[in-house]
């Protein structure tokens, strides 16, 4: 039989870099999306400026 775990997992928070659109730190724990050129932004950002443009269409 195994043995139950003792340690328990210490949550980490880290910086991931600055936001593409408000130029806010992004936190590990944070709602955000990675672009293909590396760039990184709130999802709440990048959903503001996605329906900016779907509205001047």
């Amino acid at each position: 039989m195994s043995k139950k775990k003792t340690w328990v997992k210490k949550e980490k928070l880290m910086s991931v870099g600055d936001c593409r659109y408000c130029k806010k730190e992004l936190v590990s724990d944070d709602s955000f999306v990675a672009f293909a050129n590396h760039t990184k932004a709130h999802y709440k950002c990048m959903k503001e400026a996605d329906e900016k443009v779907v509205g001047q269409k």
